[in-house]
């Protein structure tokens, strides 16, 4: 079927010919931009095209994975009755210091380490952390900004700078209609005012390095190694090892 169809979830402008994905409802075949908004309408179609009706986007709800880290531990501090106590300890005599002058040493950046993207973390976060919490912030107000963004990827972030890749120049040209809107969520997500550049992917040049992947490209990453792991463990299943010994085939594929 030709033209350009909605994403019923997410509300992206979805070509038939590069589509994620389609399904049929009540006679009328719906297109998708990403195999996460397919698994959702599967789920509830009916409720799915009732809340697009009401104008109501679903969007990209699933959370990145969490990273855990340490508590931090208590600042040591000394109690009053402890200082009060006991009167302080004369402080040793320095040891001399002697001074060996060393040959410099001149730090050499390989070529793969200067062309990856430079990242920066704010409050012991790391970026894709960061970033995961500015979209999810747009999830109640703003459902189709944070569908929007959940496709965008952050191919270089420095201080005061932030690239954000689409996927196509027309997901860039609907980001660049809420530049505002973004920068200021990213200013406050990062602690400092960053100038934003937005750009397409088939406007972009040089390899597709990314700091942050998109969202739904870490989904969909997710789920095609889910199917893989499962089509490796249904193959080594006994029962499909002995169909092949008894009928001297073996399997082309399997579907999960």
């Amino acid at each position: 079927m030709s033209g350009i169809h909605k994403d019923p979830i997410c509300d992206m402008t979805v070509d038939p010919a590069g589509a994620a994905g389609s399904f049929a409802h009540g006679g009328t075949t719906y297109y998708f931009c990403s195999t996460g908004c397919l698994t959702r309408f599967k789920a509830d179609p009916g409720g799915a095209l009732a809340a697009a009706a009401r104008g109501v986007r679903l969007g990209m709800t699933a959370p990145l994975t969490s990273i855990r880290r340490p508590p931090s531990s208590p600042s040591s501090s000394s109690s009053p009755s402890s200082s009060s106590s006991a009167p302080p300890r004369p402080m040793p005599a320095p040891a001399p210091t002697v001074l060996v002058a060393a040959p410099p040493v001149v730090a050499q950046a390989s070529p793969a380490a200067s062309a990856a993207p430079t990242t920066t973390t704010t409050g012991g976060e790391s970026p894709a952390e960061v970033w995961h919490r500015i979209r999810s912030a747009f999830e109640e107000k703003r459902p189709r900004l944070a569908a929007l963004l959940a496709h965008a990827e952050i191919g270089e972030l420095a201080a005061g700078r932030m690239n954000l890749v689409f996927r196509t120049r027309a997901d860039a040209d609907a980001g660049e209609k809420v530049r505002a809107e973004i920068e200021q969520a990213v200013a406050a997500g990062f602690g400092h005012v960053v100038r934003l550049m937005i750009s397409g992917r088939d406007a972009a040049t040089g390899p597709a390095l990314a700091a942050v992947r998109s969202e739904v490209a870490v989904e969909e990453e997710a789920q095609a190694s889910d199917r893989k792991n499962r089509e490796a463990e249904a193959r080594q299943h006994p029962m499909i090892k002995k169909a092949q010994n008894l009928f001297g085939v073996s399997l082309k594929e399997i579907k999960t």
